[in-house]
């Protein structure tokens, strides 16, 4: 599908997360969404994936990654380890 806007995408499939972010690589490229995306490092192990992976494969896409620690928002700088709803945040802002 040729999609002209996408602003928000939340993930939460179980351990798969990497697989969609691959497999949307294209549209999360074009149309710079918001990402919120729950990270499961037991789950992730489970699919061959991991947290580490994940990030990485963001942060190759041009975003910036924060945890939501109670009413504010963190830069990422580590790895999680336990599950944790990590806020994805183009670099170059939101397309309109």
């Amino acid at each position: 599908h040729d999609l002209t806007r996408l602003d928000f995408v939340k993930l939460d499939v179980e351990g798969n997360e990497e697989r969609v972010i691959r497999g949307g690589y294209r549209t999360l490229q074009s149309c710079r969404p918001m990402i919120l995306i729950e990270i499961h490092p037991v789950l992730l192990q489970r699919m061959g994936s991991s947290a580490e992976a994940i990030m990485t494969a963001l942060r190759d896409l041009g975003y910036r990654l924060y945890s939501i620690d109670r009413e504010r928002l963190v830069q990422l700088t580590v790895t999680p380890t336990d599950l944790t709803n990590i806020l994805c945040l183009p670099e170059s802002g939101l397309q309109r």
